[in-house]
């Protein structure tokens, strides 16, 4: 029960001033996490075509073993390349200059080549150009017109029943005269 008057309330009116005074602590340290937040989702989406283009490179070397078991790679050394990418892009920017989207852009392609070096060290000799066309495929897809990568990879078939009645098993390079 409360007696007299609240505000000659001596420890009342301290204990809400200083209530008063936290909850103002409290929405300025607020207000700063909230431009912390918007300050690190700028600098994560800046990292984003790197961050893209290095997610397709590592599942383009892991669909390698399909062709080879031998050809597994660790995620290890695909960031021990990853990691030495980024950094010598930092390294070749002005000391004052921030590490921005077109960095990344950038840094995209010089990725892209130190992959395709880091792995063509390793694979058989005849696995070489199967890689690079594989890589480029997988990294430029726009590039590849309807029914060429199939050309490519051997799986280009003819529609059923053949060209003017030749048989679908025939070629259309091959004179009629061929078929068995």
């Amino acid at each position: 029960a409360s007696e007299g008057d609240l505000l000659e309330n001596k420890s009342l009116v301290s204990s809400l001033t200083l209530t008063k005074s936290k909850s103002a602590d409290i929405a300025t340290a607020l207000e700063a996490s909230a431009a912390t937040a918007v300050t690190i989702d700028e600098q994560r989406d800046s990292f984003r075509p790197l961050a893209q283009g290095g997610s397709r490179l590592f599942f383009l070397l892991g669909s390698l073993a399909a062709h080879n078991h031998m050809y597994q790679f660790s995620l290890a050394d695909f960031l021990t390349v990853f990691v030495g990418t980024v950094r010598d892009g930092a390294a070749s920017m002005s000391s004052g200059e921030p590490f921005g989207a077109e960095q990344a852009v950038r840094l995209v392609p010089e990725l892209q080549r130190r992959i395709l070096l880091f792995v063509s060290r390793s694979l058989l000799k005849e696995d070489r150009l199967m890689f690079g066309l594989h890589l480029a495929h997988g990294c430029l897809p726009d590039l590849f017109r309807a029914g060429e990568w199939e050309l490519f990879t051997g799986q280009a078939t003819v529609a059923a029943g053949g060209a003017a009645g030749r048989p679908p098993s025939l070629p259309l390079w091959a004179p009629p005269d061929r078929a068995t």
